[in-house]
């Protein structure tokens, strides 16, 4: 075997196996025709193989593990020839130590606390500290937490009980937020849906997850009034009724292993799927995210996204958790690149979290003419990156970290986590890191 490399990988030298004998030679090609080539030459009473690459597409450190790869299978199938190729192993043993070690780190956080528990916190933290903003509409802390206690108390006189699934079709407003902790400050779990969405869709979530109540206004109730025996309770109209109730906590025992929401994904079916996620799946996230970002209360989020995509879930925490301030993006705004980034600057957001598709079109708004904007963190998720389309942002913005994050509904957001950074802009391949 030689090698297009000038380093060989220590360990690799010349070892010996019955029926094969493997050595590693420096080889430099005048010209590499494609960006990665394996050779065969028949050689006397050998066979010579040469592993070209180019490194701009492949560096030294993956070409020496391919090298490593082929070898393991090399002695493989000339140890034993009736070797089937399903049972051919690439990794050898110890590659599989290094993952097992990477995959089966222990990470410790609040196992007995909630939602609520780690927004309280904030609360008596910084009352006065605007949580949420809605176009020229806000709320402190404090009065949030006032007005999803009334409401939390509304929900249990309207008979809502523990672990009850409740539905939340509202358009994007601080009621929206309302709703939201106070379904969960109830006991119940919160069932989002997108007013904009089906009609027959709506019908499947709300008969699927056996909802009786669902949070609702008088603008958009209407595309859930034709369900059977279905509780709208409006936070509009029933606004003075509700604001009669206490701003005191209720005395609910919440506990970690509680639901806190089922999102609904498209399903591998064709039909939704409903995806239950406990108030420990929540509080995990954000708190091994802890040690590998610095949130603040200084820390300006968006939620631009539909709380019926999970990606919400870590737009409105994440804000809420640290005692920053949320940014409810209006409807119209999120289709206009030109709108958002005028919100980006107004409001001097400081965490941007985006599908990549999405920021390709919005970072192309912002290189086309000076900004003042205040990014300190741009997070993807949602679907693979492409880090070279960011080589221009990373260029003209280098104190902005740019993360990718995968995950699913099921694991709650994200599992992995990876900086992008100016090696990284290299390449077109997605990268998804480690695992949380």
């Amino acid at each position: 075997l030689k090698e297009a490399e000038d380093n060989i990988p220590e360990g690799l030298g010349s070892p010996e196996m019955e029926g094969l004998v493997t050595d590693f030679e420096e080889y430099r090609p005048e010209y590499v025709e494609f960006d990665m080539a394996l050779n065969v030459i028949e050689h006397q009473d050998e066979l010579v193989l040469t592993f070209d690459h180019r490194k701009s597409y492949i560096d030294e450190v993956h070409a020496n593990e391919f090298l490593e790869y082929f070898e393991q299978v090399l002695h493989q199938i000339t140890d034993e020839f009736d070797y089937k190729l399903s049972t051919i192993e690439l990794l050898s043993d110890h590659k599989k130590k290094e993952l097992f070690q990477l995959n089966h780190l222990s990470v410790g956080y609040p196992r007995t606390k909630t939602i609520a528990d780690l927004f309280d916190y904030q609360v008596r933290r910084r009352p006065d500290a605007i949580a949420v903003k809605f176009e020229d509409e806000q709320l402190t802390y404090k009065e949030l937490d006032e007005r999803s206690n009334q409401l939390a108390s509304y929900l249990v006189k309207k008979g809502v009980v523990s672990q009850e699934l409740v539905g939340i079709c509202i358009p994007r407003s601080l009621e929206m937020i309302v709703g939201i902790l106070g379904i969960v400050k109830s006991g119940a779990a919160y069932v989002p849906i997108d007013p904009d969405y089906p009609a027959e869709r709506i019908g499947y979530m709300l008969s699927d997850s056996g909802a009786s109540k669902v949070i609702s206004s008088a603008s958009c109730a209407a595309v859930v009034t034709g369900a059977d025996s279905l509780e709208i309770i409006y936070l509009d109209t029933d606004a003075d009724v509700i604001e009669k109730e206490s701003t005191t906590h209720l005395d609910i025992e919440i506990s970690a292993e509680d639901l806190a929401y089922i999102i609904y994904t498209s399903g591998s079916t064709g039909k939704p799927k409903g995806v239950m996620i406990e108030h420990r799946n929540v509080v995990r996230l954000f708190e091994n995210d802890a040690s590998l970002f610095d949130f603040d209360e200084r820390d300006v989020w968006t939620m631009f996204h539909s709380f019926c995509f999970d990606f919400s879930v870590w737009e409105m925490y994440g804000a809420l958790f640290y005692g920053g301030c949320l940014i409810v993006v209006p409807k119209e705004v999120t289709k206009n690149t030109v709108l958002y980034k005028a919100l980006l600057e107004r409001e001097q957001v400081t965490i941007l979290n985006q599908t990549p598709s999405s920021f390709y079109v919005l970072q192309e708004e912002f290189l086309s003419s000076a900004s003042s904007h205040k990014l300190r963190y741009v997070i993807f998720g949602g679907e693979a990156l492409n880090p070279s389309k960011l080589s221009r942002w990373k260029s003209d913005y280098p104190s902005c970290r740019l993360i990718n994050m995968y995950g699913i509904t099921e694991t709650t957001v994200h599992v992995t986590y990876k900086e992008i950074g100016e090696q990284e802009v290299l390449h077109t391949t997605s990268a998804i890191g480690k695992p949380l």
